[in-house]
């Protein structure tokens, strides 16, 4: 990614590579011992890589 704040030639890792993720919550809505309601969450995080600054200002 170019970054024009910062100084021309400089090179920096803005953020480390991740493995994907699944995860899952649950929820139960509970009243007087009775179950009102039940739901599960779901959500799928992509994995990314390594990604660097360049700098390519004055």
């Amino acid at each position: 990614m170019d970054d024009p704040e910062q100084p021309a030639g400089s090179f920096r890792k803005s953020d480390t590579a991740r493995g994907g993720m699944r995860a899952e919550v649950y929820r139960t809505v509970r009243v007087g011992g009775q179950i009102l309601s039940s739901d599960t969450f779901k959500t799928t995080f992509k994995p990314w890589p390594d990604i660097y600054v360049r700098g390519t200002g004055s």
